[in-house]
C-alpha cells in the first residue's frame, strides 16, 4: 500500500489569496524607501497613517483617526465625507511632520 505523500501544489500566503495584499508592489514599495500611506476602515473610523519602513520595524510618523474630527465639530462616522477629511487632515499634519511625499 502507498503512503500518503501530501498535497501537489503548494498553499499561497492568505493575505494573496483573498486579495488584500500584492506583495509585489509592496516589496518595490519597501525598496524604494518611500514612506507610506495605510488608510484603514474599521467599523466606526477611518484610520490614516504614514508609515517609514525601517529594519527594526515600522515607523508611524503621523497618525489621524476620523475621531479627531470632533474638535472641529464634524460628528466622525465611517462614511465618505469623513473619510476625505480624515485624509486631508492627515495630508496637512504630515506636511508639519516633514513628509514631503507618500
Amino acid at each position: 500500500m502507498a503512503k500518503a505523500t501530501g498535497p501537489i501544489y503548494k498553499v499561497k500566503f492568505r493575505r494573496r489569496r483573498e486579495n488584500k495584499t500584492d506583495y509585489k508592489r509592496r516589496f518595490a514599495l519597501l525598496k524604494s524607501g518611500k514612506v507610506r500611506l495605510v488608510v484603514r476602515r474599521s467599523n466606526r473610523n477611518v484610520i490614516v497613517h504614514f508609515v517609514q519602513h525601517d529594519e527594526k520595524g515600522d515607523k508611524t510618523l503621523c497618525f489621524v483617526n476620523s475621531k479627531a474630527l470632533s474638535k472641529f465639530s464634524w460628528n466622525p462616522k465611517r462614511n465618505l465625507p469623513t473619510a476625505y477629511l480624515t485624509g486631508l487632515l492627515a495630508g496637512k499634519l504630515a506636511l508639519k511632520a516633514g513628509v514631503k511625499d507618500a
